[in-house]
């Protein structure tokens, strides 16, 4: 079992249709697999801030750690690495430590920069695969299932080991546990338990060795506030529901212009969803959300913003740059279906191409989703 697969566990089972016997262990497995296979890392540097939220008492921190070193991809692709999806990247598997405890986290920001302050991006040739940062003391309830599934027919009870609060790519945004300002009666309860993975696939498209520090801004409420709702995080591919489900897709034979379709999927739970943004590769274009087929979020893809590189042919390239994100809170019930749709266009935004003629890098359709729910009585 590859680590990374721990990690894309508690995410994707959000959607899945799984036996409790799968999971069952799998929190303290992902708990022992964490303590051998990652590297405590502390933070180099802690500066308090102040909060951009409306919320009265939140606080704001940004923690620096590393530096992480990026060989050039030509070097990188020559080394075997934990999950690596991409043969050109750097992998890093890490515990963070210096998170606050026992707060409720509002938004969380996973940047990665130089020593100088300078962001490292596309436009200095970092492409960011992924930053994950994974939560392993924690599980919650089951919030997404496949098929259609009457309300009285669900059973609860499914608990989903670990807990996504935050992390970046190249199309990255904050991750936000309430709305925007902050006044969304939610967040993410960071327990005194929480143990913080992180997961990390970076590309150095440069000739030269880089050293880079992953850069986590927190917002948040320390301190016992019983009638908030928690949070958890789902991300679903769009192939989620299929016997077959691979989140690393590939173009139909012979076409550059195409769309996938979801399956149907339940909500399992009286609740809200927040925060919703697609996460797609270069040649996405774009990801639709409907709720009993009415639509609660149209993300579209945006290329360019961060300016361009050589790809490995060494032709000009424009990469994705963000995906649109919808904030507004959109109340659900147990019962309600939910479904998605991709679209891709590969002439218009061609994929990526790895070094030594490995091909185009392949294509994602994930939806994310913060899902708000009461727990009445919650004490940190």
């Amino acid at each position: 079992m590859k680590l990374s697969f721990l990690l894309w566990a508690p995410l994707t089972a959000q959607a899945a249709t799984i036996d409790k016997r799968q999971f069952g262990g799998l929190g303290s497995l992902m708990s022992s697999a964490a303590s051998l296979f990652t590297t405590n890392m502390k933070a180099t540097k802690t500066v308090e801030g102040l909060s951009a939220m409306k919320r009265q008492g939140v606080k704001n921190v940004r923690l620096y750690h590393g530096p992480l070193k990026l060989l050039p991809a030509e070097e990188a692709s020559k080394i075997k690495g934990l999950g690596k999806s991409d043969p050109n990247s750097n992998t890093f598997m890490l515990s963070l430590q210096g998170l606050p405890q026992n707060t409720w986290i509002l938004r969380t920001n996973s940047t990665l920069q130089y020593e100088d302050g300078r962001f490292a991006t596309i436009s200095n040739n970092v492409y960011n695969h992924h930053v994950q940062l994974i939560d392993v003391g924690k599980s919650a309830e089951q919030t997404v299932k496949c098929g259609k599934t009457e309300a009285s027919d669900i059973k609860s009870g499914t608990k989903i080991p670990g807990g996504y609060i935050g992390g970046s790519a190249a199309d990255g945004a904050p991750s936000l546990f309430t709305t925007p300002d902050g006044m969304f009666n939610s967040g993410y309860l960071l327990g005194t338990s929480s143990k913080v993975i992180v997961s990390a696939e970076l590309v150095n498209y440069g000739k030269e060795t880089k050293e880079v520090y992953l850069v986590t801004e927190l917002d948040y409420l320390p301190g016992d506030t019983p009638d908030m709702m928690d949070t958890a995080v789902g991300i679903m591919t769009v192939n989620q529901c299929d016997s077959n489900m691979n989140p690393f897709l590939k173009a139909p034979e012979g076409k550059k212009v195409w769309d996938m379709k979801s399956k149907d999927l339940t909500i399992s739970q009286d609740g809200y969803l927040l925060s919703r943004r697609g996460h797609m590769h270069d040649g996405g274009t774009g990801m639709v959300l409907k709720v009993n087929e009415q639509v609660v979020c149209d993300s579209k893809a945006e290329y360019g913003n961060d300016g361009s590189f050589k790809n490995a042919d060494g032709v000009d390239f424009k990469a994705l740059s963000g995906m649109k994100e919808c904030n507004e809170p959109i109340a659900v019930k147990k019962g309600d279906n939910l479904k998605f749709e991709a679209y891709f266009d590969l002439e218009q935004h061609p994929a990526r191409k790895h070094a030594h003629g490995g091909g185009e890098a392949e294509e994602m359709a994930l939806m994310g989703y913060v899902f708000a729910f009461k727990r009445p009585g919650t004490k940190i």
